[in-house]
């Protein structure tokens, strides 16, 4: 590897976590006015994939990981209590306190 390939391998790192921690942080500073696509690209950032299980509900389920998350898709934000939830299953407020330096 050359120094720029490795140069190149850092910097898209640095602005992809960069990007999640504004992501999270928005999150975590106002629950009520999350939009779906929102929550969908920290959930996908995560390694959560989606798949649909009909109806108005995406369901999110992670390869090694038992949990399944559902949230509704129809509506223009998320409701709070599903942001709640992929709060405290993602343990998003330590995650955002580990990596914001």
């Amino acid at each position: 590897m050359t120094f720029s390939t490795i140069y190149d391998i850092i910097i898209k790192r640095y602005y992809f976590v960069a990007r999640l921690l504004k992501r999270v942080k928005r999150l975590l500073d106002n629950p009520k006015s999350i939009k779906f696509e929102e929550l969908d690209a920290i959930l996908s950032e995560f390694g959560w994939e989606a798949s649909r299980s009909g109806g108005a509900h995406v369901t999110y389920r992670k390869r090694g990981n038992p949990a399944i998350i559902t949230v509704p898709f129809k509506r223009h934000q998320v409701k709070e209590h599903y942001v709640r939830e992929v709060i405290e299953l993602l343990n998003l407020e330590v995650w955002y306190e580990n990596n914001r330096r």
